[in-house]
């Protein structure tokens, strides 16, 4: 708080000091020109002069990238690329989940020739069914997943998840070609054969 305090107090020192200027320049001539009415002309300009201001503020504003998604909770495992959000319990099984992810998604990556995919946000959604999952979209120049799901759940159907969360990694990378091709199978389909038990460990450009 100590910055914000001496920024104020310059401010309001700048702006004491501008009143004894105003009301002392010129023998108080500068402060009485300013009490007079203004003309149609002086008008004009300076609704001009905050148009331009509010045009520059604008562009600015457009520039700024977006900040990036992230989970503010303290509860959050990370491995690589994948964060998942948890309960003060669900410590050990949340880290496990995060480092499956983030190794479905190096793999993926791998065998598609990207450099890589997601980030990955899971959170827990206890209204959902065990083999139910939600995707929620990001802002379209926000790179990301998030997907909620009933995380932990005793009938929890991790494989499912994982292909699901996969596949929707995929077409963020893509910025959603993947889903609207004719053969959208492909992408259902290699997301489920990476995450099976008998996908192979190692992939390569060349095993497509």
């Amino acid at each position: 708080p100590w910055g914000a305090l001496a920024g104020t107090s310059a401010l309001a020192a700048a702006l004491v000091a501008l009143g004894f200027w105003l009301g002392a320049g010129r023998e108080g001539r500068l402060l009485e020109g300013l009490s007079a009415p203004m003309s149609l002309r002086q008008k004009a300009g300076i609704a001009l002069g905050f148009a331009f201001v509010l045009v520059i503020l604008e562009v600015l504003d457009l520039e700024r990238p977006p900040d990036a998604f992230v989970f503010e909770s303290e509860t959050v495992a990370r491995h690589g690329r994948v964060s998942v959000l948890h309960g003060e319990r669900d410590a050990a099984e949340a880290a496990l989940l995060a480092a499956t992810l983030d190794d479905d998604l190096s793999r993926a990556a791998d065998l598609l020739g990207l450099e890589a995919l997601g980030p990955v946000f899971v959170a827990p959604r206890a209204d959902l069914g065990p083999s139910e999952v939600e995707h929620e979209p990001l802002d379209e120049d926000e790179p990301g997943v998030l997907v909620r799901a009933a995380w932990p759940h005793p009938g929890f159907e991790t494989a499912r998840f994982r292909a699901f969360t996969l596949a929707r990694a995929i077409e963020k990378a893509t910025e959603g070609r993947a889903r609207h091709e004719p053969r959208v199978w492909v992408l259902v389909g290699l997301s489920h054969h990476l995450v099976s038990a008998d996908a192979p460990p190692e992939w390569s450009r060349r095993a497509a």
